[in-house]
């Protein structure tokens, strides 16, 4: 390996779960830019995204299982509820593969202690722990912990204008309370609409160099913080953030999020679709991928979308007189 290639962040090629949570056996091939993770509702959308910020909270200073227990479980509630739920299942495994070593994390029951998480490392990336890439998930609190950090990286200052464009203001720091200031004032960052905080804190987070290239954005449900109209606007920005070195996986329902950035992408973009669906014959959750809108199968979005299209017309026709 040169001195050059371990100078690059470490870049997420797979993660594969094995009888933990939802899945008893599924792997998932990340492309470097932009992937859109769908599905219907208990395919596992939210959990998959919180177990890769748990594993990159990993190397950060957060350990796994204590990342684990806090996005997951409540106060009280036993490590035993993310195995996969067969009462044949003692072990969960989660395994991440970059494009330089893996390593992965196991929740194991021998039978005579509370279950417990391990890590195992292959390939030399301890040795590369500071390539880890940060991981970012949002939607982000309503007051986040942000580090001071310093100057946005090179090229990202277009990026920060194309989000400050959409917001009513700049998000600002005053001691530790976040504000957004514009020409009329300032107010509290937990006054504002829930999409106009997100990227807030998106554009924070890019011009203080927190979110750069090498970094992932993990994005569960969008749509929940933002509306048809401001979709447009939302997959703008995804497709923008991949173009600049960021690694973005999102999790959504939304047919308007999907087909804009369908509509909206480059040829030069590198789009990855993962559907998640229930194989009900074996009882487990699989995922079909594709690098194309149209090859997504099953693409419950756009199903839901032309059943209602259809139904539409139907009614339309089934009236008396001209249309």
């Amino acid at each position: 390996m040169t001195a050059a290639t371990d100078q690059k962040p470490l870049e997420l090629r797979s993660v594969e779960l094995t009888h933990f949570g939802a899945f008893r056996e599924c792997t998932f091939s990340w492309g470097p830019g932009l992937n859109l993770v769908t599905g219907t509702n208990g395919t596992g959308k939210t959990h998959l995204l919180r177990l890769i910020a748990a594993g990159f909270g990993h190397w950060s200073g957060m350990p796994f299982g204590q990342g684990v227990r806090e996005l997951f479980l409540g106060p009280g509630e036993p490590v035993s509820r993310l195995l996969f739920r067969d009462p044949t299942v003692r072990e969960g495994v989660v395994a991440f593969r970059m494009d330089r070593g893996s390593w992965s994390f196991r929740l194991g029951d021998s039978g005579r202690r509370p279950m417990t998480f391990s890590v195992q490392i292959q390939s030399g990336l301890a040795q590369l722990e500071t390539r880890f890439p940060r991981a970012f998930l949002f939607p982000l609190g309503i007051a986040p912990w942000l580090p001071s950090g310093g100057k946005p990286c090179p090229g990202m200052k277009p990026l920060v204008a194309r989000i400050e464009k959409s917001m009513p203001g700049r998000v600002v720091t005053r001691g530790k309370e976040l504000r957004v200031s514009n020409t009329r004032g300032e107010i509290g960052i937990s006054l504002v609409t829930p999409v106009v905080r997100q990227l807030g804190f998106l554009s924070l987070l890019l011009r203080r160099g927190l979110m750069a290239p090498g970094s992932i954005l993990l994005w569960d449900i969008p749509e929940a913080d933002a509306g048809p109209t401001f979709m447009g606007v939302v997959a703008e920005l995804l497709l923008s953030l991949q173009r600049s070195g960021i690694q973005v996986i999102v999790a959504t329902r939304d047919y308007v999020l999907l087909k804009e950035i369908d509509l909206q992408r480059q040829s030069e973009d590198d789009i990855r679709y993962h559907s998640l669906y229930r194989d009900e014959r074996e009882d487990r959750i699989r995922v079909s991928e594709s690098d194309d809108f149209s090859g997504m199968a099953p693409n419950p979005a756009s199903e839901a979308f032309r059943s209602l299209f259809d139904r539409d017309v139907e009614r339309a026709l089934s009236k008396k007189g001209p249309l």
